[in-house]
């Protein structure tokens, strides 16, 4: 009996440690999620940037430029998730892998910004404008470097 119950928990540790390991992706596949998330997310900024300017311009209801920003912080943010929550390739070097999610955090961090300006009917400065511009370049020249 202490045999069979000796068995049965080798199996399960067995299955649980097989449970525990995840795949990691190729540096193709891993590149390619990553290019994905960096064009998303300079997308995202590009439409804050219109949003925002397009509101204060009142050639949009506040609460429509409210909803696109919600929308806009869920995207960049599930942008940055699908990359941060994979395991990086040994072929990838990690500065590269740094990189990427720095700028992805970068634009989460903006678009939370702006969003919590227009909440609180603050005028968006035009240096956070001039940051939008920037961090979207970056993105695009990024994610066309992988």
């Amino acid at each position: 009996m202490s045999r069979l119950v000796g068995a049965l928990v080798a199996l399960v540790l067995v299955w649980g440690a097989a449970g525990c390991t995840t795949s990691r992706p190729s540096p193709e596949d891993w590149r390619t999620s990553a290019r994905e998330s960096l064009e998303e997310a300079a997308s995202t900024l590009a439409t804050v940037r219109l949003t925002v300017r397009a509101q204060e311009d009142a050639r949009v209801w506040r609460a429509y430029a409210e909803t696109v920003l919600a929308d806009a912080e869920q995207a960049v943010s599930t942008a940055a998730d699908s990359v941060a929550t994979l395991q990086r390739p040994r072929e990838v070097e990690a500065a590269e892998a740094a990189e990427v999610l720095d700028l992805l955090e970068q634009a989460e961090d903006l678009v939370r910004t702006v969003r919590q300006r227009v909440l609180a009917r603050s005028r968006i400065p035009d240096s956070v404008f001039e940051r939008l511009d920037a961090t979207t370049t970056s993105l695009t020249t990024r994610a066309e470097r992988l």
